[in-house]
């Protein structure tokens, strides 16, 4: 195996490259054994087999340095395939025969918490290495010593420069995926720190679109599969796409059909008013997803039924607008009652629509405007209706919270005195203001002088 790049390279390092790539292919041909047995989930996390998944890591990254051209993105894909992600696989598709807090299960977990001290250590190698600039893209990056006082000289082409680039976006890309792996398993709150590395990944390359993929996997189900779907969304129009997003945007497109006619047989109820708002928020969430999965470029149907949904679900949203989120009172704080609890638990999650959805509400529909207007679909001009409604409402919530603001913040401020001995007498705390008037000088004054002895 001869990479197009080794023609110019040292006879030995070429037979080396040669000679690491054929035990690459020997290991992964080993491991793919194990994993396709009957048994793979109890054959994976023996002594032997980790001790093979640890040589192919090695084996990996070796190959990665030497020749990142025509290996590095070869060898990054196979290490984290075979070493991390079939392991984890394996392990999610046998879940019922993997018991809490089991021999098995905590092999997993160690399995998970390896892979992040493995990838956490593989990023800072390849900032040093490469003497990458990436303090204004992550939080942690590989510091110099400030007393060396210049940079060492790297001896790097501008395509291994470009691969080093690269590399540290998919390390943190993996980062948020063992993160998010953990984030399933009983006990483990990694939801934030997933999203976190998924955002440093776009700051790195912005113009993947990979990490909005995996965002949309973590937020699942999350308010009726908006969130996800604005992810989804983020990575098509990426300039760089992840073409699976394609496929996951279509299921939840045909949840959102099945959704939303089942909401509408629901028979109408009266419910308390917190119960409500929820029904409310859900209509709103579901019926807002039903038309968006209709505003698609290949889609046709009736203008009358799709003015009557734009209509639908614009007086949805300006309904949830008004519910607001009760007021944070100043104090001890008291835990809910076990009825509060139960009652919480029986309704949604999502009380009041969160200003985060909102916003990526908002985004939605201008990413399926543009969709539409680059596909030359005839619905465009009926999205952009329904956009521009959308934002006036938003507009005219926007005032009347300004408003209330403003006029709470109004009957907040204290009455002016112009009297100061007035203030002083009705205020006997206030030393300073006495001093003032003892000194014959006015309230505010800086330096005190004494008066004048006559």
């Amino acid at each position: 195996m001869s990479g197009p790049g080794q023609d110019s390279e040292p006879e030995a390092k070429v037979l080396l490259i040669k000679r690491l790539y054929r035990a690459v292919v020997e290991s992964v041909h080993k491991l793919d054994v194990i994993i396709g047995s009957k048994a793979s989930y109890r054959e994976v996390f023996k002594p032997e087999n980790i001790s093979l998944r640890n040589k192919l890591r090695e084996l990996c990254v070796k190959l990665m340095f030497l020749h990142p051209v025509d290996y590095g993105r070869k060898a990054e894909e196979l290490l984290w395939r075979k070493v991390y992600y079939e392991v984890i696989q394996v392990i999610k598709t046998n879940k019922k025969h993997i018991h809490s807090r089991s021999a098995l299960e905590c092999a997993y977990r160690t399995h998970l918490i390896a892979g992040v001290g493995f990838y956490q250590h593989l990023l800072l190698y390849i900032q040093s290495h490469y003497q990458l600039e990436l303090q204004d893209c992550i939080d942690w990056t590989h510091v110099t010593d400030p007393l060396i006082g210049r940079k060492k000289p790297v001896s790097a082409t501008p395509k291994e420069m470009e691969w080093a680039q690269m590399a540290c976006h998919r390390c943190l890309v993996y980062l948020g995926d063992l993160a998010r792996y953990q984030n399933e398993l009983a006990g483990v709150e990694a939801e934030q720190l997933a999203e976190r590395f998924y955002h440093q990944a776009l700051s790195v390359m912005p113009h993947v679109g990979m990490p909005f993929n995996q965002l949309g996997t973590l937020a699942g189900s999350k308010f009726y599969n908006v969130e996800a779907t604005y992810y989804y969304l983020r990575c098509i129009q990426s300039e760089s796409p992840f073409e699976g997003a394609y496929g996951n945007l279509k299921r939840l497109f045909d949840k959102a059909s099945k959704m939303y006619h089942q909401v509408k047989k629901q028979e109408m109820k009266k419910l308390s008013p917190s119960r409500q708002r929820s029904k409310d928020i859900k209509h709103l969430l579901v019926s807002f997803m039903y038309l968006q999965s209709l505003l698609q470029p290949k889609n046709s149907l009736m203008e009358t039924e799709l003015t009557s949904l734009c209509q639908s679900v614009l007086e949805d949203f300006n309904l949830v607008l008004f519910y607001l989120p009760p007021p944070s009172h100043a104090g001890a704080h008291h835990p809910p009652s076990e009825e509060e609890e139960e009652q919480q638990l029986a309704e949604s999650s999502c009380p009041v629509l969160p200003d985060s959805l909102v916003f990526k509400m908002v985004v939605t529909c201008l990413m399926v405007v543009h969709s539409l207007k680059r596909g030359g679909s005839k619905q465009y001009s009926a999205s952009i209706a329904f956009t521009l409604a959308l934002f006036s409402h938003l507009v005219n919530h926007v005032n009347i919270r300004l408003q209330a603001e403003l006029e709470e913040g109004e009957s907040q401020v204290p009455p002016l005195h112009t009297d100061v001995t007035a203030y002083v007498v009705q205020n006997p705390d206030h030393q300073r203001e006495k001093d003032l008037l003892q000194w014959n000088l006015p309230v505010g004054c800086g330096r005190l002088q004494p008066a004048p002895q006559h």
